[in-house]
């Protein structure tokens, strides 16, 4: 279960204004909760960082041309070749790089040697058939399951760890970061700067945002086939070799082509080398950091910003049930403030206009409740589960004290039926006295909050306290919101 009490980036930590960062291209990672944004190996040769372009792109193709030039030398499984491959398709994650899907720890666990024993099988079998081009490893999370943007990331991360030590020892000496000594997979010594939030010494591992991307090219199948079908000559070739697969509409009909993709990539090389140049037919962009379309950098700006009045709590004392319960109404509270009353409600829109998504909204809610929480000794657990699935965040003064607050935009779909089926499961899973249900009004607000009303008043809630609905002008631009205070209005 992931706790956090407070989110700390890199260069709030080490004093270094976060523009500064951007000028060097330079993610801004958290140093105690992974972000996910993935590292792309396809990416690679076109940083503008020589560490990378240069390094890493040469490092990727040197490990990965090793691993097939193990594959050739096997003569039999367990031999010695055997052995080195798999050794070598063993991917523990990178520690320091506080990249992808660890939520509250930057400490993953990477590759077991199941998904080793995978990768092996898989390779050998391209290899068999006469494909040996390093290429061929990105591409495999197209073809297999389970080899997801995670396991790509971390995949491309220890190929090129050099190249990326060498380019965090150049950005942290010339931000004048105080380092230490660490060394590579291979051995090399580097100077790089220590993650003050971990209890074992681990370095921070900087990653250039221009290798960054929501999701791998690699993982993302419907990426590839929509960048496949606008090249008429490539859209002829596939289907030369493969048949009819750009057609498919639904779910099941892209899974039916997706294996038809499969099958023919494994039957000759020349089919593999049409499903490689598939993958390499989409635009080689990182994330766009700039915009930020899904609200993964721009939210730390917002940390300097905090008004104080949002901070202005009562003096620390002890938190009972009836407290804890009206502290977490007074954190809503001012979350609401935030977004109408200082109009930050803006940042819940990329630059092009577009909702950026719920986790945006998330992410707002927990800088507001972070520090009030800490000052009032009150714990907050993101994304808490305790098997009904995972609640936004759990408040808890106490065993006996859980306060849950779940967060929905008005454009989701199960906004309405979340009130009443989703969040009643959280509350049975992990007993809580008390509940919120806010939702953030991105369009359609007064359908919305009558939906809500109707389903809040006709649902049996057994006889046990209602959660309580709090309706959050999202637009930019201020408007009063509602709530349902079954009890009254608590004061702050």
């Amino acid at each position: 279960m992931a706790r956090v009490s407070r989110l700390i980036s890199f260069s709030e930590h080490f004093g270094i204004p976060p523009e500064r960062m951007d000028e060097l291209g330079v993610f801004d990672p958290l140093l105690n909760s992974d972000t996910p944004l993935f590292i792309d190996p396809l990416l690679l040769p076109f940083s503008q960082h020589d560490e990378i372009s240069r390094g890493a792109a040469e490092q990727f193709r040197e490990h990965f041309g090793k691993v097939i030039t193990l594959i050739k030398r096997s003569t039999a499984p367990g031999d010695v070749a055997d052995r080195s491959a798999k050794q070598s398709l063993t991917f523990p994650e990178v520690a320091g790089i506080c990249l992808g899907y660890g939520s509250a720890t930057v400490a993953g666990s990477g590759s077991g040697p199941q998904m080793t024993e995978r990768l092996f099988r898989v390779a050998k079998d391209i290899v068999t058939i006469g494909y040996d081009d390093p290429s061929l490893f990105p591409v495999l999370a197209l073809l297999e399951d389970g080899i997801g943007p995670d396991r790509i990331s971390d995949m491309t991360a220890t190929a090129i760890d050099d190249a990326l030590y060498a380019f965090t020892q150049r950005v942290a000496q010339a931000l004048g970061v105080p380092c230490e000594r660490y060394l590579s997979r291979k051995g090399a010594p580097y100077m790089l700067p220590t993650n003050p939030c971990v209890r074992r010494k681990l370095p921070v591992v900087l990653v250039p945002l221009d290798i960054l991307r929501k999701l791998p090219i690699a993982t993302d199948w419907d990426g590839v086939m929509s960048a496949a079908s606008e090249n008429t000559q490539l859209r002829h070739q596939v289907n030369t070799l493969i048949g009819q697969i750009f057609e498919a509409r639904t779910k099941e009909e892209r899974r039916a082509a997706r294996q038809l993709v499969r099958d023919a990539a494994m039957t000759n090389a020349e089919a593999f080398r049409t499903v490689v140049a598939m993958m390499d037919s989409v635009d080689k962009t990182p994330y766009d950091h700039t915009t930020d379309p899904d609200g993964q950098i721009f939210w730390r700006r917002l940390v300097r910003n905090l008004p104080a009045e949002m901070l202005d709590v009562t003096q620390q004392h002890s938190v009972d049930r009836e407290e804890a319960h009206r502290l977490v109404g007074a954190i809503i509270d001012r979350f609401r403030f935030w977004l109408e009353g200082r109009r930050f409600a803006a940042d819940l829109w990329d630059r092009n206009g577009k909702p950026r998504p719920e986790k945006t909204a998330q992410r707002m809610f927990f800088m507001v409740a972070e520090e009030i929480c800490r000052l009032r000794n009150l714990d907050i657990t993101p994304e808490a589960d305790s098997g009904g699935g995972p609640v936004d965040f759990k408040f808890s003064a106490g065993f006996d004290c859980r306060i849950l607050v779940e967060i929905k935009l008005s454009t989701n779909r199960a906004v309405v039926p979340g009130l009443t089926t989703q969040l009643e499961v959280y509350k049975k899973a992990e007993d809580a006295y008390g509940a919120y249900y806010v939702v953030i009004n991105l369009g359609g607000g007064a359908d919305v909050k009558k939906r809500l009303d109707k389903a809040w008043a006709e649902f049996d809630w057994g006889g046990k306290a209602p959660s309580e609905i709090v309706v959050i002008d999202g637009m930019p631009r201020s408007s009063a919101s509602h709530r349902h205070r079954p009890q009254g209005e608590l004061p702050v």
